[in-house]
């Protein structure tokens, strides 16, 4: 049996143009040796495991990729890892809206497109190795939320990069709306700067991953 455990809250007010949750996911395999496929997604997170290290494999060349305790996973849009775990671990994510992690760190987000970057191998405005030693030692999710909450509520104060895609992504449908400001040609390059992926990745890639949860839900 591989019993799991969620938790998600919202974000403060402040942080809800960037932010769309905060979870935390405790995973369990009770002696049972576990293999799972990470499907597809459209959501871009910051991510910091704690626990017994899992095993992560590519699937298509079949090598084991380095463990990583903090790391910043942009859109999948292939299933490209499988995960392997006989141990508990837990993972506190911070879920991002498509434009969030471009909006706080100004970060042209292609770079993270079907990645998973080692957060001590990129430049950040904060001090990693304390934030996640925090974070580790945490027993509550509420003490998890306000660490994370007050670094992000920091680097709002000190970076400036606005959005110019800010709640259009939001929208059920982004290919049936443009905004009129933008061409065609513009609306592309602005989505895969700030998202990652054209419109119409995201838009497909958007209604899969809501297709995969709902079927989740339906499970017994």
């Amino acid at each position: 049996m591989n019993n799991i455990k969620v938790q998600k809250i919202l974000p403060d007010a402040l942080l809800q143009q960037y932010v769309d949750c905060y979870t935390f996911r405790e995973v369990n395999p009770e002696r049972n040796t576990v293999k799972k496929i990470i499907p597809p997604n459209h959501v871009t997170s910051l991510d910091f495991f704690m626990g017994t290290p899992f095993t992560t494999i590519d699937i298509k060349t079949k090598a084991e990729i380095p463990y990583k305790t903090a790391a910043i996973r942009g859109c999948r849009t292939t299933i490209k890892y499988v995960i392997e775990y006989n141990k508990p671990y837990s993972v506190f994510s911070v879920k991002f809206k498509p434009t969030g992690l471009f909006s706080l760190l100004g970060i042209e987000m292609h770079r993270f497109t079907d990645a998973d970057i080692d957060c001590y191998s990129i430049k950040l405005p904060f001090d990693k190795q304390s934030v996640y030693s925090k974070i580790a030692q945490s027993t509550e999710m509420s003490e998890r939320i306000n660490i994370i909450e007050s670094v992000l509520a920091d680097v709002l104060t000190k970076e400036k990069n606005k959005s110019r895609l800010s709640g259009f992504c939001q929208i059920s449908n982004v290919l049936g709306e443009q905004p009129i400001y933008l061409s065609q040609r513009q609306l592309q390059r602005l989505f895969r700067k700030e998202v990652g992926l054209s419109p119409k990745f995201f838009s497909c890639l958007r209604r899969f991953s809501g297709m995969l949860k709902d079927k989740s839900k339906m499970k017994p």
